[in-house]
């Protein structure tokens, strides 16, 4: 797994061994960042499920300015900080990256900042997705013309609509399926 564009490009990043975490592939980032590449230079970020931190750190690479890791895991955390560091990036007020390390539901319930995208990639065969959805729905975390991505495996799908949330667009790349979700109208 490597960086695909930007800054970092080209470096190499550390996985997991095992099955016990899937970190999006090459290609399914790439597609993701094609999709997303205007909303990206200096847009503030929020990886929700973080993992490696293969998306965040995309995301720095192609110039967001603020970034938020949210895993509750301590092995993720611990390579969420390899990889930052094998990039050239650092935690901190200076780089506006911020690690947490907390259920995400629980982060989401107390979240107070609002970002241009909200990336969700929890485990596949849970519920955490829907549940972060209407979690995100009842809070005001998106700016506006914010978007919320979610990954998913191919074989399942959320609703269209989610409380306060519409899905604007779906990509299957993959075993991975995203949907691209704004607040509604009025909201």
């Amino acid at each position: 797994m490597r960086v695909i564009s930007g800054i970092a490009k080209g470096r190499k990043l550390v996985t997991f061994k095992g099955l016990d975490i899937r970190p999006t592939s090459d290609r399914a980032r790439e597609t993701l960042f094609n999709i997303l590449k205007e909303k990206i230079a200096c847009s503030s970020f929020l990886d929700l499920f973080a993992g490696s931190g293969a998306i965040g750190i995309e995301a720095l690479s192609r110039g967001a300015e603020n970034m938020v890791f949210v895993e509750n895991r301590v092995t993720s955390i611990t390579l969420i900080k390899k990889n930052l560091k094998k990039c050239g990036f650092s935690e901190g007020p200076s780089r506006h990256i911020k690690i947490i390390h907390k259920d995400v539901l629980i982060y989401l319930k107390t979240a107070k900042k609002k970002f241009d995208v909200i990336f969700i990639d929890p485990p596949y065969q849970t519920d955490l997705a829907e549940k972060s959805l209407l979690c995100l729905s009842k809070k005001n975390l998106l700016k506006p013309d914010g978007m919320i991505v979610l990954e998913q495996y191919f074989k399942r799908s959320t609703e269209q609509e989610i409380s306060s949330l519409q899905c604007v667009k779906r990509k299957k790349v993959g075993d991975a399926f995203f949907s691209f979700f704004h607040k509604t109208k009025g909201e």
